[in-house]
């Protein structure tokens, strides 16, 4: 017989029930399905067996693999419950007929009511297929794997309005070619320890390529700065592990854009990185940091003092990256500058307008300028776009004399 919905044979014969569920969980186990794992598949709260008629007049649907049955439906009334010693309609599809799309096409059409709103049908028969014919368990990896069915952001942030909604995207994402391999990538970076949440999940869909695990996991762990961002986002008890989450995300893509043979940019963190460098550069060269720090004013009388003496002071600001939205981009909000820059220029004076007569200190950097007054510094309002309180250090050094 044909199937008219996905076009493969079949053939249809009576089982005893009893007969049957034994043969199943013998198959079952024998395939390293656990115990737990069928247990899983009954709801709280359910202890009776169904009406007998449930059995005459819902046929049984089972996948035969090297000799072996599996279920496709009927998982609670064979594997679950007492079955009854009674005759039913099996319908047997066989293994090698079909495609991996065809073997997910029947489960869903067989299965569909479980997968409208989601809910846990991954903790129940569907996973077991996923086990025992491709050789992947969905529980090793669930918020993974629910973001990659059933979610739309990319990003980690309170904003996010994060779940699709509707049976057919859901169907969509599990028809997709490279489902099966996406999901042995997932499982297998998992049991190596790297974050793979619900967010990403969605990025590996959108994204549609397949990897390698093993060397995407080597990329990954002969990264340190990915490997102390893990260790960060596995210890965190706040919403900060949304933007260390986001970082190691940013990471792993750029490892994906690579095994691509794309061209790859670093990454924000990577170059925050580079900075933290610069500036551990510039301290061990004899600089001294003016920005954070406790005693602005006295540095900044430290290099007033060293020009009245005719000394060379060589000043410059470290510029951390910040990511901005690329499509707020204009003449008025260009890209922001990173890296290390000299000053162009540095006056003092002091304010007329108040009775103590306070220091003041202009240090232009050409995108910015640092204006300080009395006890505090800033950087105007109309640089904050460019660049923030905690997103750069200004460091100085006393040189010479000048000639």
């Amino acid at each position: 017989m044909i199937d008219n919905y996905i076009h493969v044979p079949y053939t249809e014969t009576n089982f005893n029930m009893a007969d049957l569920s034994q043969i199943l969980k013998s198959n079952y186990l024998g395939v390293g399905v656990d115990g737990a794992m069928l247990s899983s598949l009954a709801h709280t709260g359910v202890n009776e067996n169904p009406p007998i008629e449930i059995y005459e007049y819902q046929p049984i649907t089972i996948l035969e693999k090297n000799g072996l049955y599996f279920l496709l439906d009927g998982f609670r009334r064979l594997l679950v419950y007492r079955a009854p010693s009674i005759e039913a309609k099996v319908r047997v599809y066989r293994f090698e007929d079909m495609s991996t799309e065809q073997i997910f096409k029947i489960l869903l059409a067989l299965n569909h009511q479980k997968f409208h709103g989601m809910g846990e049908f991954h903790k129940r028969g569907f996973s077991l297929l996923c086990k025992v014919l491709f050789d992947f368990n969905l529980n090793n990896f669930e918020e993974c794997y629910l973001g990659y069915v059933g979610k739309a952001a990319v990003t980690r942030s309170y904003g996010n309005s994060n779940s699709i909604s509707g049976y057919g995207f859901v169907v969509q994402r599990l028809l997709n070619p490279n489902f099966v391999s996406h999901m042995k990538f997932i499982e297998f970076c998992v049991s190596k320890g790297l974050m793979m949440d619900d967010v990403f999940g969605t990025v590996l869909y959108k994204r549609g390529g397949v990897y390698d695990a093993q060397i995407f996991c080597e990329k990954v762990l002969d990264n340190p700065l990915i490997i102390e961002l893990i260790e960060k986002y596995n210890k965190c008890k706040d919403s900060r592990y949304m933007e260390i989450g986001n970082k190691i995300q940013d990471l792993y893509i750029n490892i994906m854009d690579e095994m691509d043979d794309k061209n790859v940019e670093p990454t924000i963190e990577e170059i925050a990185v580079q900075q933290k460098n610069e500036e551990t550069k510039l301290k061990k060269d004899g600089y001294v940091k003016i920005s954070h720090t406790q005693n602005v004013h006295g540095h900044l009388l430290t290099i007033k003092d060293a020009k009245g003496k005719g000394k060379t002071v060589d000043v410059k600001i470290v510029v951390f990256p910040v990511k901005q939205n690329p499509y707020l981009l204009s003449s008025s909000n260009p890209p922001h500058k990173h890296g290390v820059f000299d000053i162009k220029d540095i006056n003092f004076g002091v304010d007329e307008r108040l009775w103590h007569k306070p220091m003041t200190a202009n240090l232009d950097f050409g995108f910015a300028i640092m204006n300080y007054h009395s006890s505090h510094y800033s950087i105007p309002e109309s640089k904050l776009d460019i660049i923030g309180y905690n997103h750069c250090s200004v460091w100085y050094k006393i040189i010479k004399n000048q000639k």
